[in-house]
């Protein structure tokens, strides 16, 4: 901790500088996720409509997530993201899939907090 000019220690990071490495981390994990699922779905042997739904949603997930990283699309992104962790619990259920309960939580926080 460092002392800030009225004596008082303080945070080494500011709160700005926190959510900054937090949305950044966010959003490389949202995106790199999306990525892998839709190679996932694309090197998939088994041929079905799925196979191209999942891809599809991989790469939205993933566009959507970087579009976090701007003020002027951030709520659109929100949205599409919303939309894509709703079908995902909806098509799998909550059992195995509680990470998408924290990216949406997250992506609510980026939402409410702008930097």
């Amino acid at each position: 901790m460092k002392k800030t000019a009225t004596g008082q220690t303080g945070a080494i990071w500011s709160r700005s500088r926190t959510f900054a490495v937090f949305k950044v981390v966010l959003v490389v994990v949202m995106a790199v996720e999306g990525l892998v699922m839709a190679y996932s779905a694309i090197r998939s042997e088994t041929i079905s409509t799925l196979n191209q739904i999942l891809t599809v949603t991989g790469i939205l997930q993933a566009a959507a997530a970087i579009l976090l990283l701007f003020r002027l699309t951030a709520t659109p992104a929100v949205v599409i993201l919303f939309i894509v962790f709703a079908a995902m619990l909806v098509v799998h259920g909550p059992s195995g899939n509680l990470h998408f309960f924290v990216y949406a939580a997250g992506t609510l926080l980026l939402l409410t907090r702008r930097s």
